[in-house]
């Protein structure tokens, strides 16, 4: 049996509870996404458009803003985004998100 280290965050996850449709951009293209859970420092969403770990990208949702960010990992369709935009604004959006 392997041991598993267990990795503290430096934010709380927020579950959506349902996916949120979003597009993603990239210098090279744009698409659909899903988020599938957000917190003040970054997102975890799904997208068919290839992603590598440090591009990039920006990610609108809907009405309620425009974050963007680097992919901090990448498995499949699946990838983190790491947010490098400013904390308030991310605030702001959470909020948005969670009455939305």
């Amino acid at each position: 049996m392997m041991n598993q280290i267990s990795v503290p965050r430096s934010h709380l996850r927020t579950e959506v509870g349902i996916d949120i449709r979003a597009k993603i951009r990239t210098a090279e293209r744009s698409g659909v996404c899903t988020v599938e859970n957000i917190s003040p420092g970054g997102a975890r969403v799904t997208t068919r458009i290839p992603l590598v770990r440090g591009q990039d990208v920006s990610l609108e949702i809907g009405a309620i803003g425009i974050v963007s960010g680097r992919v901090a990992w990448v498995n499949r369709n699946t990838f983190g985004l790491k947010f490098s935009t400013d904390m308030d604004a991310i605030a702001d959006l959470l909020l948005a998100v969670a009455i939305y």
